[in-house]
């Protein structure tokens, strides 16, 4: 979350760096890297980037399949901000984008629910 909104905060300037890798039996299937820098809320303000969004996720879900994928977009209409879905060569990614922490939270929620992740967190569930 880049500011918690319903504190007034908001992120102007920074710096954010984010790696993922994920080996499988040591082989390399998965690798993302995502940097912000300078004026963040500009850069977030970009339809390409956040769409104005302040609240992002990401979620992997390995083995995954077309299955997983379309359990998400089954309950696509529910969801509060932006979701995308993809799923390939084993593997399930779930981009989330939301105007605030509580959005981002709630879709969070429904798309680790239909990729029947692990339990969640009860105080998630609140």
């Amino acid at each position: 979350m880049f500011g918690r909104s319903a504190m007034g905060e908001t992120v102007v300037q920074g710096h954010f760096f984010d790696r993922w890798r994920l080996r499988v039996g040591g082989a390399l299937v998965f690798a993302e890297t995502l940097r912000l820098d300078g004026d963040i809320a500009q850069r977030l303000a970009q339809r390409a980037i956040a769409g104005g969004g302040v609240a992002v996720a990401s979620a992997i879900k390995y083995p995954g399949n077309d299955a997983d994928a379309a359990a998400v977009r089954a309950v696509q209409d529910h969801f509060i901000g932006e979701v995308g879905i993809s799923a390939w060569n084993g593997l399930v990614v779930a981009r989330l984008v939301a105007r605030d922490g509580a959005a981002l939270r709630r879709d969070l929620v429904a798309v680790l629910t239909a990729l029947d992740a692990a339990p969640l967190p009860r105080l998630w569930l609140n």
